[in-house]
């Protein structure tokens, strides 16, 4: 790591990258679910 962080946090942050992904998609997901449930 270049600033000197541990190593083993290298390894963690594409998890943080995954997760964050997954969260944008919840929410899409939840906000077209619930633009379908209002439209009706």
């Amino acid at each position: 790591m270049t600033l000197g962080a541990p190593l083993w946090f290298g390894a963690i942050t594409p998890i943080g990258g995954v997760l964050m992904i997954a969260g944008w998609l919840w929410l899409a997901v939840s906000s077209f679910k619930m633009n379908k449930l209002v439209a009706k």
